[in-house]
């Protein structure tokens, strides 16, 4: 797989709130791709998330910090959890806010 590849895939593993695959392909996309891999996990914090949870964007990029001090891939790995973990429901709070309007 190519590093687009390997991010595609990963943003629909966190769309689908597969937390095994979402490990696995941001470990894959840090070592492919490690700006790809950042800006595709705050992306999906951004949109993949609802709007008063804001604490979500925070703790990525916290973790995105965190990885840039020490490059420890675990930090990557976290943010993908928390990603897949805490997804909204309505795919994602502009969608759903357009949605409604």
């Amino acid at each position: 797989m190519n590093e687009r590849e390997i991010l595609v895939n990963l943003e629909k593993a966190v769309q689908r709130r597969d937390q095994r695959e979402s490990a696995r392909l941001v470990r894959q996309a840090i070592q492919n791709d490690e700006l790809g891999a950042w800006r595709t996990l705050i992306t999906l914090a951004s949109s993949q998330t609802a709007v008063p949870d804001r604490e979500t964007v925070v703790a990525i990029n916290a973790l995105r910090d965190n990885y840039l001090e020490d490059k420890n891939p675990l930090f990557a790995v976290k943010a993908a959890l928390i990603l897949a973990y805490y997804r909204n429901e309505q795919g994602g709070a502009a969608a759903h806010f357009v949605s409604q309007n």
